[in-house]
């Protein structure tokens, strides 16, 4: 299905787009950042974090997962407010 969509839309008039409605990208981007922010947040305060093949992360590890993930969700959402201002 996907496959198809991306047939039907070129990447450089996506691209273009994007650039023409900065609101639009800074939206998107804060919103992927809080949802990152949120996961990392949760699996801080929890203690455990999982890995990408579901691999629970306890102790050490589990902690600078969940801080690198909202490290990159606090990114996220600072360069969703940058593409709005500037």
């Amino acid at each position: 299905m996907w496959n198809q969509l991306a047939l039907l839309a070129d990447k450089d008039d996506i691209n273009q787009y994007l650039e023409n409605n900065p609101m639009l990208l800074g939206g998107i981007a804060i919103l992927i950042g809080l949802g990152i922010t949120a996961w990392g947040g949760y699996e801080l305060m929890s203690g455990v974090a999982h890995d990408k093949y579901g691999n629970k992360l306890t102790g050490g590890t589990g902690k600078f997962v969940s801080f690198v993930r909202v490290a990159f969700g606090v990114a996220a959402i600072g360069f969703g407010f940058f593409k709005m201002i500037f």
